[in-house]
């Protein structure tokens, strides 16, 4: 819908200019209109991951500019499984299990703010599910991967597991 999760700043999104990974599964059903943008995980001003609505593709910021968009659009009706994995320097963002694009970036990413995920700048519309964050590279060096199909599970490297439990099938909650 377009509520959104706030989660209080912790020492685990502390992350510095090691590896991470973010990822979700999303389905924009309504694209909103501008230059918004629907941010799948957003801390500060300073680590935002986003669909911005009128392009209707992926960007990647760190720090206080857009340092890439992806090179395809995330069409409205679809579940999609999108993630940005920082690997040895190297930003990687993957949508479907392939890349979309990728930077060089050593930003430190230790910022004292609230993690948002699922928020709008704008007026979009769009559901998310199976969100993780992990201090880890899960999908590293631009590797093209099978697409997760079932619910995420926790290990050492998960920081932050959501899911919502449906058992109507992965992304099924709308």
């Amino acid at each position: 819908g377009s509520d959104y999760l706030s989660i209080p700043d912790s020492a685990d999104w502390d992350v510095g200019t090691g590896d991470f990974t973010a990822e979700a599964w999303t389905n924009f059903t309504n694209n909103g209109a501008g230059n918004n943008y629907d941010n799948i995980f957003k801390q500060g001003a300073f680590f935002q991951f986003a669909r911005q609505q009128s392009t209707r593709k992926l960007y990647m910021f760190t720090g206080s500019n857009s340092q890439g968009e992806s090179t395809g659009t995330l069409l409205d009706g679809t579940w999609r499984h999108v993630a940005v994995c920082r690997d040895s320097g190297t930003i990687y963002v993957y949508v479907s299990g392939v890349e979309v694009f990728n930077y060089s970036d050593s930003t430190d990413l230790d910022y004292s703010d609230a993690v948002n995920i699922g928020s709008s700048d704008g007026t979009a519309t769009w559901y998310i599910d199976e969100v993780r964050f992990s201090n880890t590279a899960r999908y590293p060096s631009g590797s093209t991967f099978p697409v997760p199909t079932t619910a995420f599970t926790t290990d050492a490297n998960t920081k932050l597991l959501i899911h919502s439990n449906w058992d109507g099938g992965l992304g099924a909650d709308s």
